[in-house]
């Protein structure tokens, strides 16, 4: 059987030289691969691992490893999987960025169109008031034609837009996949840890998701909640035990 893991972190790209990013290394993602390939035995003849060039990669005859950049050809990579090969599950562990960069424009000149517009007595408002800020960014003053951002501007304004939610389009392009979602909060009681991994998976019809805090892992002592159906609850402690709960959890349907 085949099956797909995403891991660490995206980029999204600013200019050439900048970027948006997040502190996630893909060590999980590559445990969890590891113990795949262990665990599964005949039923796993390839992992296809998606990942930044910056991710900790498995070293295993059984991966493959698909190099992706942003979110965008995350998700291109992953649909293109899910549509072309026969993939039994997905451990979508990859911190995707909410937002990818849009248009860059000097403060100055936004103050000055706005400025413009006042002394006219024609401020719009609402609606049309964004719309007059988006075209400030994206038209005659915006700084992202290509290339590098100019560091002779004082005060930067970046307009971010949503990125795709990955997660949400498995289970709609491949519906019989197994997928392990992941949910990580910061500094938040238990319960609410667990209530919110459980929403993530009722939403995007997820068989299991795998609930952490940032806090444990700044300490750490890695603690994973694997959140199943009817809000079923198995604790883990430490990436090779959250790791081979995974692979154990996932397995157990084939």
């Amino acid at each position: 059987m085949e099956w797909i893991i995403t891991a660490g972190a995206t980029s999204e790209n600013i200019d050439t030289v900048r970027s948006i990013t997040n502190h996630a290394t893909g060590a999980l993602g590559c445990r969890v691969a590891e113990h795949l390939a262990k665990q599964g035995g005949d039923k796993v003849s390839k992992i296809y691992y998606v990942c930044e060039t910056s991710a900790q990669k498995p070293e295993l005859p059984c991966v493959e490893v698909r190099l992706v950049h942003g979110a965008e050809e995350t998700a291109d990579t992953l649909r293109q999987l899910l549509t072309s090969r026969p993939i039994a599950g997905v451990v979508h562990s990859m911190a995707v960025s909410d937002y990818t960069f849009s248009a860059a424009a000097d403060i100055e000149k936004l103050a000055t169109v706005l400025e413009t517009h006042l002394r006219n007595g024609s401020l719009p408002t609402g609606r049309k008031l964004r719309a007059l800020l988006c075209e400030s960014l994206i038209g005659p003053s915006c700084l992202s034609g290509g290339g590098k951002l100019s560091s002779d501007v004082e005060h930067m304004v970046l307009l971010l837009r949503k990125t795709p939610k990955i997660i949400g389009m498995i289970k709609k392009t491949a519906p019989t996949t197994r997928l392990v979602g992941f949910k990580l909060l910061d500094g938040v009681a238990y319960e609410q840890l667990i209530d919110t991994a459980y929403t993530l998976l009722l939403k995007n019809r997820c068989d299991f998701v795998l609930a952490n805090d940032l806090q444990s892992i700044r300490a750490g002592c890695h603690t994973g909640y694997l959140v199943g159906p009817g809000r079923t609850v198995a604790r883990a402690d430490g990436k090779t035990a959250i790791a081979s709960l995974i692979a154990d959890r996932l397995l157990s349907f084939f």
